[in-house]
């Protein structure tokens, strides 16, 4: 996964990565397509659906965070959509992975639920699907009207299909509680702040192939880590999301919030990233706390 590319106040996503030169990613993309090189024709489309190796490009990321609630305006969502697929073609990624860390903000007037949810899946469905309306173009169909291609739509026969991934805070499936003063469950916010707590719109699982669960934002200590392992995700998460959809973004090094478990813990969240990903079923995540 290569991150990030920050989309603009406009929504127009750029070529430009925050951190990575286009030529060092394109070759990198370049070498692991080489190994996938058989020299049979038949089984070069075979292994070409197949690719077994997954380069995402990741948009968003928490330094450009509000730049996602522009895209309630149809302009700046068409622009967003058009240029997140120049994107996919330019580097030839297999796929997107949408980093939208907006919460229970000011701009979400602290609900982001009611307020930013909609927003939410309407450019994700409009990313995996595309969407006809007067307002969206790149291609016209002969009964009329525009219509902006989705990821789905872009795929050529020879290709698999391309992976749409969102990434969630790990307490989004807190209950709401708001008689709960000491913790309100995921509708959390401190009053004019721009917060770091949401609830997840179950709608979002349609439109993508699998939810990453930012582990690396837990911030709390131990304990936390042990309460979503054994309740959030097998117990809550997993009502409204199938857990071969779910993915556990792993805390291993300096990327995370505070600082990673002792070491048997970070095996054991490697362990459950490896094994759980939803095929393991939920009583057996168990098995990589003991």
């Amino acid at each position: 996964m290569w991150s990030f590319v920050e989309p603009a106040e406009d929504g127009a996503v750029p070529l430009q990565f925050q951190y990575w030169s286009q030529e060092h990613i394109k070759d990198c993309i370049l070498q692991l397509r080489m190994y996938e090189l058989p020299e049979l024709l038949d089984i070069f489309i075979a292994n070409e659906r197949r690719r077994c190796i997954k380069n995402l490009v990741a948009i968003g990321g928490a330094s450009a965070r509000e730049r996602f609630l522009g895209l309630k305006d149809p302009a700046n969502l068409k622009r967003f959509k058009e240029s997140s697929m120049k994107v996919i073609k330019e580097f030839g990624f297999d796929g997107i992975d949408v980093d939208d860390e907006t919460g229970n903000m000011r701009g979400t007037h602290q609900d982001w639920l009611k307020y930013h949810g909609p927003v939410a899946v309407s450019y994700l469905q409009a990313l995996r699907q595309g969407v006809k309306s007067p307002s969206y173009f790149f291609c016209c169909h002969a009964h009329g009207g525009q219509h902006a291609l989705g990821l789905d739509e872009i795929q050529q026969p020879t290709e698999p299909r391309y992976i749409l991934s969102w990434d969630e805070f790990p307490s989004s499936w807190d209950p709401p509680n708001a008689t709960n003063k000491d913790y309100p469950g995921c509708i959390i916010h401190e009053e004019g702040q721009d917060g770091w707590h949401r609830c997840y719109d179950p709608r979002i699982t349609d439109f993508v192939d699998m939810v990453n669960v930012m582990f690396y934002n837990i911030n709390g200590g131990n304990w936390v880590y042990e309460v979503v392992m054994k309740d959030t995700l097998p117990m809550k998460a997993t009502k409204v999301i199938p857990t071969n959809k779910l993915i556990l973004g792993a805390c291993s090094g300096m990327g995370c919030v505070l600082e990673q478990p002792a070491g048997q813990e970070v095996f054991n969240a490697g362990n459950g990233s490896a094994y759980y990903k939803g095929t393991t079923p939920p009583e057996t995540l168990q098995h990589f706390l003991a």
